[in-house]
């Protein structure tokens, strides 16, 4: 089958109205699946960190314990020139870049257990609380890099190969 430049021009003019949005969703999809991996897939697959070992964590999936941060991933802008996937949760790009800076913390109160020791049976047991002062000191983040969104060149190929097959579609829909 061969095609005309007419032919070609009016394909064209089907598809490009759809493309932003149907890249937007399968870059979605891409980050979705970082999700389940637990990975960023760039030219091969570099897995997440593990988390620091905590019982009631096992068995969880990395960055998802509300799931709002996976759940926010979507279409922030849109027009005929480009689409742009990300999210407004405030702690996403920490987790997306990782973070090993130092950080103050300033002079604040915390309110504490105290506790009394039983005559009787030995144990420890909560008699009330108290308010003590933490002076300003300084902290390092530590806090691994586990990428969800970003370039990637197998998600460029994955949408180039889209846009490909958008076209050829259209134009074997006669």
């Amino acid at each position: 089958m061969s095609t005309t430049v007419g032919e070609l021009k009016e394909a064209l003019k089907k598809v490009l109205p759809t493309l932003p949005h149907k890249m937007g969703v399968l870059a979605i999809e891409f980050s979705m699946e970082r999700f389940r991996n637990e990975d960023w897939f760039d030219t091969s697959s570099v897995k997440w960190k593990p988390r620091k070992s905590k019982k009631d964590d096992k068995g969880r999936k990395l960055l998802v314990k509300s799931a709002v941060l996976k759940n926010s991933i979507r279409i922030v802008k849109e027009s005929p020139q480009e689409t742009v996937v990300g999210t407004d949760v405030k702690y996403a790009k920490v987790h997306n870049e990782g973070d090993q800076s130092t950080v103050t913390v300033k002079t604040h109160t915390r309110t504490v257990s105290v506790y009394q020791t039983s005559k009787s049976n030995k144990k420890k047991i909560q008699s009330g609380t108290k308010k003590v002062t933490v002076q300003s000191h300084s902290r390092k983040n530590n806090i691994p890099q586990r990428q969800y969104l970003g370039e990637s060149q197998a998600l460029t190929k994955r949408l180039v190969d889209m846009v490909g097959n958008e076209i050829y579609n259209s134009l074997n829909k006669k």
